[in-house]
């Protein structure tokens, strides 16, 4: 049996070792992406936050956030103005299109080959 100092940091070793044990593989973990949407049809681009997690079977996206939206000019292409998302419902109202335009499912594939930026 130890004694003393050694006991002690023995104690704390079995302790950190138990603690890192718990810890998801690096794989499992939950990342975070910045990136965009342009939505031609619209004139429009929408920049918005995922979180995703990687797993053997590929990437799932977890959470979308929506941060703001760019409106352009269809004759010039120029950048007219931006406003920011705030509302709840300008959230899920972008979300969804997002899903339906199929853009997220480009996104994964862009993650999991490590083209994402």
């Amino acid at each position: 049996m130890l004694s003393g100092w050694r006991s002690k940091r023995l104690e704390s070793f079995v302790v950190s070792f138990a603690h890192f044990a718990k810890l998801p593989s690096p794989k499992e973990i939950m990342q975070q992406i910045e990136s965009h949407w342009h939505d031609s049809e619209n004139y429009r681009r929408v920049d918005y936050s995922a979180r995703y997690t990687r797993h053997r079977s590929g990437v799932e996206v977890t959470l979308l956030k929506p941060k703001q939206v760019t409106f352009f000019c269809p004759a010039t292409k120029a950048e007219l103005r931006t406003i920011g998302v705030r509302t709840e419902r300008g959230c899920e109202l972008l979300v969804d299109q997002l899903h339906a335009s199929g853009h997220l499912r480009d996104l994964e594939l862009r993650i999991e080959l490590g083209l994402a930026v």
